[in-house]
């Protein structure tokens, strides 16, 4: 399973300023080609540890894009 969270939105005339958008943590399982996206309000430790115990499989390994 790989994982990894982005932001998505756009900035204004593109400048290099803080963009508006909406967090999104997605993963792969590169076994079998499913994923899941999740849009997130926030990216609090609790908040994110929920969505990845409801979609990752207890045991399974899990890598981090960097």
């Amino acid at each position: 399973m790989q994982v990894d969270e982005s932001k998505f939105g756009t900035t204004k005339y593109g400048k290099g300023r803080r963009v508006d958008g909406v967090w999104v943590l997605g993963g792969v399982d590169t076994v079998t080609g499913e994923m899941f996206l999740v849009g997130l309000k926030n990216r609090k430790a609790k908040t994110l540890i929920k969505w990845l115990r409801r979609f990752i499989k207890g045991g399974s390994i899990v890598t981090v894009g960097l």
